[in-house]
């Protein structure tokens, strides 16, 4: 939580296992868990694409790997707005 404080003050954490970045045009969540070590973390981006530029920042400064859930591969901040973009389009077909 402090380290994502350090870069990104306006998160709020009134929930310690839990973060919400809320700009205008998109929201990161940051699910941290309730273990006293985190054990893992999940991101859960909505909204524009420059929501990928906060994610693409945090996984760089957790220094750990990260799964793109839509593609099911490993993180890859080069092809995230690709896959961004197909996930876009597929939310818009549920509407």
């Amino acid at each position: 939580m402090a380290k994502t404080l350090a870069h990104f003050p306006e998160v709020d954490f009134s929930d310690p296992t839990y973060g919400r970045l809320v700009r205008p045009d998109y929201t990161v969540e940051i699910a941290l868990g309730s273990h006293e070590d985190v054990l893992g973390i999940t991101l859960r981006v909505s909204g524009s694409r420059r929501s990928l530029e906060i994610g693409n920042k945090l996984v760089e400064m957790f220094g750990r790997r990260a799964i793109d859930s839509w593609t099911g591969e490993s993180y890859d901040p080069t092809v995230a707005l690709e896959s961004f973009r197909e996930w876009k389009e597929f939310q818009d077909e549920l509407r």
